[in-house]
């Protein structure tokens, strides 16, 4: 285990220098026509002077820089340029090594592969019928992706595009689905304004309440150690009218650790956003979120960093509600970890929801419907971790042999398995590894679990014949549904529970999951985005 601990830790090292960008391309106006002046002006402060380089930019080549510009820039050959210098940044460096040690792990516990190792004490149970039901989502997935992929085609066409490449793609969601729009709702998204009212939110979401408890100051962090941005709150049982009536029990303490801090060498303080259980009732929460520029006022929220504060909130409940040692929780299986997180970020982000937190930064008024419904998840999104999910779970199967593949198959295989679900042509330049599928890999081949929890949310939230849904969803019996059945409960160590009968268990079978069976339908998922 200590080799997969250390192979894991240098391939995240690689991986994030990837990420963060190799270089830079030197670009003109002419090169990005349709780009704001805010998004071009930091760029054109990385040459030291915006005034004398008004019309140059030096664009860092990271993923900020190939998502704004693959997303909203008109000049199709900077699209071009920006993706193949991004994706040329990931070679061979990112090689087998750290799935050698981990099929070295599997084989000694009994499997055949890392990917069965880590599907067992999940709901699908191995790999196999992990595929499976993956090839079921992508086919029952068609009828809305080829809709999506028609229109953009013939958008694109009447733009005198020949086809829809892949480079290309990205640009023309964006201008289909009107992506856009995220960034207009960010004006009604100010982080000061509406953070009080998303934990209002949260809490009423799982029958808590916070409250902060100190106003960071100098003096008082000084004597506790934290960093002054780290927001400190005390979380309470119940709603706050239960509070002050009854007087309920503290659960913890959550530290709220919002932005990104750069160390004295200049790198980041905190790689990945996260959660972490420091001690029994309390949690510490990283969403390493970029900071406000020089002179921008208060930060506003995009949509996306919404939802990462939201899911690190629901992580933080779930710890502070669990009634097991920080062994039990650690060893509950990643489909039931992440359930919580992904049911409230997906509450949060109902129109209705967004409602009682979003307010315009200058006048307070609410957003108008377009843009409540512009950040609402497409078929694009579950396809996305589709892919994602396939790249770490093939790389870890029994049919890709690590000790026989050298660093240009495993990038053949990779594009492979992100092509099984995608109507688009890999381009050459591509590599999966240069996204979130690289920061799957690095993590292990359980990312399916995602899926897993996004159609348990679906079928948790909908209910036939409602309209008012987050009505529904905020109110004090079904509140108390989820803590009863979910945060409070003390599941049984599934995860090593699973591998038993590898370890001289004979006879023994498989523990039953935790929670209920899996819907037999992945339709829940896009019959929603169809209404």
């Amino acid at each position: 285990m200590e080799d997969v601990q250390k192979h894991q830790k240098n391939y995240n090292m690689i991986l994030q220098r990837g990420l963060q960008g190799k270089g830079h391309l030197d670009l003109k106006d002419e090169d990005l026509i349709g780009l704001s002046d805010e998004m071009k002006s930091v760029w054109a402060s990385h040459l030291g002077s915006a005034a004398v380089w008004r019309s140059k930019y030096r664009v860092p080549i990271g993923l900020d820089a190939i998502e704004k510009i693959g997303s909203f820039c008109q000049n199709a050959t900077t699209r071009r340029r920006i993706f193949e210098a991004f994706y040329g940044g990931f070679d061979s460096s990112l090689d087998e090594a750290n799935r050698r040690a981990r099929r070295k792990v599997a084989e000694q516990l009994g499997f055949r592969s890392y990917a069965d190792l880590e599907m067992a004490p999940m709901a699908v149970g191995d790999e196999a019928t992990a595929r499976r039901w993956m090839d079921q989502c992508w086919q029952e997935a068609q009828p809305t992706m080829s809709k999506a992929v028609k229109k953009m085609k013939d958008v694109s066409s009447r733009g005198g595009s020949k086809g829809l490449s892949h480079v290309d793609q990205m640009f023309w969601r964006a201008h289909v689905a009107r992506e856009i729009d995220t960034w207009r709702l960010s004006e009604f998204l100010p982080a000061d304004k509406c953070l009080p009212s998303l934990l209002n939110l949260v809490g009423k979401a799982y029958s808590v309440t916070f409250r902060e408890v100190d106003g960071a100051n100098l003096l008082t962090r000084l004597l506790s150690g934290w960093h002054r941005s780290v927001k400190v709150y005390e979380v309470t049982d119940g709603p706050p009218s239960a509070v002050k009536k009854a007087g309920r029990g503290k659960l913890g303490y959550v530290y709220l650790d919002l932005y990104r801090r750069m160390s004295f060498l200049g790198r980041p303080a905190v790689e990945l956003a996260g959660a972490l259980r420091l001690c029994p009732g309390h949690a510490y929460l990283s969403c390493n979120l970029p900071g406000v520029g020089l002179g921008q006022g208060s930060k506003l929220l995009h949509p996306e960093e919404l939802v990462g504060i939201t899911h690190e909130l629901g992580h933080a409940v779930h710890i502070l509600c669990h009634t097991g040692s920080p062994q039990e929780f650690d060893d509950l299986p990643l489909d039931v970890l992440e359930l919580p997180s992904t049911l409230v970020e997906t509450i949060a982000l109902h129109p209705e929801s967004m409602t009682q937190y979003a307010q315009h930064r200058d006048n307070g008024s609410l957003p108008p419907g377009d843009l409540l419904r512009s950040c609402q998840r497409d078929s694009h999104f579950f396809v996305r971790v589709l892919q994602n999910c396939s790249v770490s779970l093939g790389l870890h199967a029994e049919d890709f042999d690590p000790f026989k593949k050298t660093a240009a198959d495993l990038r053949e295989h990779a594009i492979s398995l992100w092509q099984r679900y995608s109507l688009v042509e890999a381009d050459p330049a591509f590599t999966p590894l240069g996204g979130d599928a690289g920061l799957n890999v690095g993590h292990g081949a359980n990312h399916v679990a995602y899926l897993l929890c996004y159609l348990r949310v679906a079928n948790i939230l909908q209910k036939k014949g409602s309209r008012k849904d987050a009505a529904r969803w905020l109110q004090p019996e079904f509140a108390g549904l989820l803590r009863s059945q979910l945060l409070d409960q003390n599941f049984p160590s599934e995860r090593m529970a699973a591998v038993q009968p590898t370890l001289g268990k004979q006879g023994r079978e498989l523990p039953p999951h935790p929670l209920p069976q899996l819907p037999s339908s992945t339709l829940l998922l896009f019959q929603q985005l169809a209404q």
